[in-house]
């Protein structure tokens, strides 16, 4: 018997080296969660949160977003969570964030060498009920 698939996650944990495969169309087109783990260069959390409208409004105007949370970690790092429709236009983004807003306050915050940055195929979702159906039966 099989063991479970590997997950499809890291490109950042890719050595340079590895050779890439195009994923199969049907996980380029699932939902998408980019997931970006980092640290903040000292002196830059005091206005970090404020400093990430730049980064919100950029990400809203990319086609498949579709939300993200920002986060901080018990360990003081953060967590940035996108989601994406699919993983083409994750990785589109990705691709275009620096060059576009990458001299932005948000961004420059960020102790570059601590970026790691992670895709994962969304298999389960659920949102809560609005408040108004939670008093349905």
């Amino acid at each position: 018997m099989a063991g479970p698939a590997p997950p499809i996650l890291t490109d950042s944990r890719r050595p340079p080296c590895h050779k890439t495969t195009k994923p199969p169309l049907a996980l380029l087109m699932a939902a998408t969660l980019e997931i970006v783990t980092f640290r903040l260069k000292p002196g830059t959390e005091a206005g970090f949160v404020a400093a990430n409208g730049v980064m919100t409004d950029w990400l809203a105007r990319q086609p498949g977003f579709l939300g993200r949370h920002l986060a901080r970690r018990e360990d003081g790092s953060w967590m940035d969570v996108v989601r994406w429709q699919n993983l083409e236009q994750a990785r589109a983004a990705a691709a275009r964030i620096m060059a576009e807003i990458g001299d932005s306050e948000a961004v420059q915050a960020i102790e570059p060498a601590s970026v790691e940055m992670n895709h994962a195929t969304v298999a389960l979702s659920r949102q809560a009920r609005s408040p108004e159906a939670r008093g349905r039966p």
